[in-house]
């Protein structure tokens, strides 16, 4: 089946929190109009759902979105992000979204320049040892 998407998607983990149903989940990807969130959660396609995302760096935004699909094998929703342009904040909101997914875009852009350097044997991909453990 064809890809039918008019953005790039990025595979960026970002927690999400359903408001109406409490329950959290986690982003598999995301672009600028939408993001499929990893989550138990019960909920009805076709319906605008209210979900906060956590940004990196910026902090929590308020968001809506519209359940385009739900995948309950893998515990799924597919969300199209909804601008509300009578609701103030929420256009703002969303205007932070859309803020974000345009840095990950550059910094896809910036990956792949330091590939194609490595590639070239210009710069070397640097790793850390593995006995080098995150706290």
């Amino acid at each position: 089946m064809p890809d039918r998407r008019k953005n790039p998607r990025y595979p960026v983990k970002l927690k999400v929190y359903f408001v109406e149903e409490g329950v959290t989940g986690i982003t598999e990807n995301v672009s600028i109009d939408g993001c499929y969130v990893k989550a138990n959660a019960k909920v009805t396609e076709g319906v605008v759902k209210d979900m906060l995302v956590e940004i990196p760096v910026l902090g929590v935004l308020a968001l809506k979105g519209y359940v385009q699909h739900t995948e309950e094998e893998q515990k799924g929703v597919g969300m199209q992000l909804v601008k509300v342009r009578f609701a103030t904040d929420q256009e703002i909101y969303y205007r932070f979204y859309t803020r974000f997914i345009q840095c990950l875009k550059e910094l896809d852009e910036l990956r792949e320049k330091y590939i194609d350097l490595a590639l070239q044997g210009k710069v070397r991909l640097c790793t850390f040892p593995k006995d080098v453990t995150s706290d």
